[in-house]
């Protein structure tokens, strides 16, 4: 009896080990199903409540987190002056997740941050590796702006039906007198949206080895 006791004690701790591990690589891994998630209409700390699913929220968010970003939408709601911030949200399914964010400063220059961590835009962001600061000239911010209208991009939806498996997430949010909008794009191969976004990440003198 005491052997047996002892198998099923064993046996116990193997599964509880298992389910521990389990659990673990769920918490980790951001590749995980979408259909495990209920949609949750509150706010979120970093988009507005209806925008995205729990899934699309807590991904997004995390990279977020890792790399120290504010939440733009946050900005537009509760800062009492005229902000004019974008920032280029760039997830790769496979390589280093970038993010660059511009502010746009009273006399028309602007402050430019470009982040790059570790992980993988698809999985876990790991950690913080690049962080640059850079001063765009009135004549840099003044192109970029232009190109924001050319794309219409206060007019255009936030998200399209378009997605696929080991593309790109394009996200580009936008603050301006206190207003918030976020354009969300899978891997645009061509276009105005694509144009703006590389401008951005061009201004911030990061390097990347694929571009999709």
């Amino acid at each position: 009896m005491k052997g047996k006791a002892k198998k099923f004690k064993l046996l116990l701790q193997i599964g509880f080990a298992i389910s521990v591990l389990l659990a673990f690589q769920s918490t980790t891994a951001l590749k995980i199903n979408k259909n495990s998630f209920q949609i949750d209409s509150k706010e979120s700390y970093y988009f507005p409540g209806g925008l995205f699913d729990n899934f699309t929220v807590q991904w997004y968010s995390k990279h977020l987190k890792t790399m120290k970003e504010p939440s733009l939408w946050r900005i537009s709601k509760e800062s009492k002056t005229k902000n004019e911030v974008y920032r280029f949200l760039w997830l790769r399914t496979f390589h280093h997740p970038v993010a660059v964010c511009l502010t746009v400063e009273q006399d028309g220059t602007g402050k430019l941050i470009g982040k790059m961590t570790s992980g993988a835009g698809g999985y876990a962001p790991g950690t913080l590796l690049t962080n640059k600061n850079i001063s765009l000239t009135a004549v840099q911010v003044s192109s970029f702006l232009k190109q924001l209208e050319k794309l219409k991009f206060w007019e255009m939806p936030s998200k399209d039906k378009g997605m696929g498996n080991d593309g790109a997430e394009w996200i580009i949010e936008g603050v301006k007198n206190q207003k918030y909008h976020l354009v969300d794009r899978w891997s645009p191969e061509s276009g105005e949206f694509r144009k703006a976004a590389l401008m951005l990440f061009q201004f911030s003198e990061l390097k990347v080895d694929e571009v999709y």
